[in-house]
């Protein structure tokens, strides 16, 4: 069992990122902090269970836990679906799309992604209004990510995968 939704999530996309041999030894050593006393194939099913709960997810929700969670590919789709969802809420135009991509990429960590100035250039507007616009986007992307992860926590203690949380009754 894993100790929460974040936990599991991580092991989960961490797993899959792995190359089939360092996915062996990471299973074997409970790097990706895997629940103890399972086998390697256990180990393996677990993270197959999260990623198939994780595809029956609204989209929106789907996206966000990619791009928080994923690596690659995962990440990439992930912010490119959430950034043209935050265009179509925003009504801008799509030559503004490179700076809400970088938004979301930066909201999400990706640390090789240009500051404020790089969206102040490209949005072509004053330091202060792409600051408004950028904590704009991340304060509704912080909403979805707390959505996103209780509704994995939810569905995860469904499963068993996760103790109920203290003070939430089942």
């Amino acid at each position: 069992m894993f100790r929460s939704a974040d936990h599991a999530l991580r092991f989960a996309f961490e797993l899959e990122h792995l190359p089939i041999v360092a996915r062996v030894r990471t299973m074997v050593n409970a790097r990706a902090g895997a629940p103890r006393g399972l086998t390697k194939n256990d180990l393996h099913a677990q993270a197959a269970l999260i990623r198939g709960r994780i595809e029956c997810f609204p989209p929106l929700e789907r996206a966000c836990l990619k791009a928080s969670f994923g690596f690659g590919l995962d990440r990439h789709t992930g912010t490119q679906a959430l950034a043209t969802w935050m265009i179509s809420q925003q009504r801008i135009g799509a030559h503004r799309r490179w700076a809400y991509l970088r938004m979301v990429e930066q909201f999400f960590g990706r640390s090789s992604v240009g500051g404020i100035n790089e969206i102040r250039g490209i949005l072509k507007c004053r330091k202060m209004d792409a600051l408004e616009k950028r904590k704009a986007v991340w304060q509704c992307l912080d909403g979805l990510h707390e959505r996103a992860v209780g509704l994995a926590q939810r569905e995860f203690v469904k499963a068993g995968l996760v103790p109920i949380p203290v003070g939430v009754s089942a």
